[in-house]
C-alpha cells in the first residue's frame, strides 16, 4: 500500500472525524507535495519526517506562492495539510 493511500485510510478512521471533503483536499495537497518533492529531489517517495527539512517546507511554500492562482486561503489549506501529514509519518 503505497503512502498516500495509507494517509488517506489515516484520515478516514473515526478518530479523526473529517468531513469527506476535508479528506479530498487534504490527499490533493498531500498528492501535489508528494509530486513536487519527487520533482525536485529525484526521491521515489522516499518521504520520512527525518528528511524532510524545514528548508524543504519553505522551498514548496515558495513554490506555491509563486502560483498565481492560489489564494491566501488555499496556501493556509496546504500548509495545513502538511502538518497533518507530517503528524502522520511521525506516528508510522
Amino acid at each position: 500500500m503505497d503512502l498516500l493511500t495509507r494517509f488517506t485510510d489515516y484520515l478516514n478512521s473515526p478518530q479523526n472525524k473529517l468531513s469527506s471533503k476535508t479528506v479530498k483536499n487534504y490527499k490533493a495537497d498531500i498528492g501535489s507535495f508528494i509530486s513536487w518533492y519527487k520533482k525536485n529531489y529525484n526521491e521515489e517517495l522516499g518521504i520520512t519526517p527525518t528528511n524532510i527539512t524545514s528548508q524543504i517546507v519553505e522551498s514548496y511554500k515558495k513554490s506555491k506562492i509563486q502560483d498565481s492562482n492560489l489564494s491566501g486561503s488555499s496556501l493556509k489549506r496546504h500548509l495545513s495539510s502538511l502538518r497533518r501529514f507530517f503528524q502522520f509519518l511521525k506516528l508510522e
